[in-house]
């Protein structure tokens, strides 16, 4: 038996020693707007991460180069604006750099 039935008073189940969980979460990267009064800024989720923005202050991109940002590392997705590219990271890789979560976009 892999685990015991909960007991109906409430207390603890017993496990094996060396129960192992694995969870596959979908890693499609979106936009999503801070809310709907401000609509033009977006932060880009990689599945459940929010990916932040190495820069002091951000340029604007549009929806489709941020949805274009491939993942060029297990944590980096560049995006390509008309003036310079900005690095997306999640927020446990980041350091001590200026970063931002949300972008605005035209």
């Amino acid at each position: 038996m892999l685990f015991s039935k909960a007991p109906s008073d409430g207390t603890a189940c017993s496990f094996p020693s060396r129960l192992t969980i694995e969870l596959d979460w979908p890693r499609k990267a979106r936009v999503e707007p801070i809310d709907k009064s401000h609509a033009d800024t977006v932060a880009l989720l990689d599945g459940p991460l929010v990916l932040f923005g190495i820069k002091s202050t951000g340029p604007t991109f549009t929806r489709a180069q941020l949805r274009a940002a491939e993942q060029i590392s297990p944590h980096s997705r560049p995006v390509q604006s008309a003036g310079t590219p900005m690095s997306l990271l999640p927020f446990f890789v980041l350091a001590a750099e200026p970063y931002s979560a949300y972008s605005k976009v035209s």
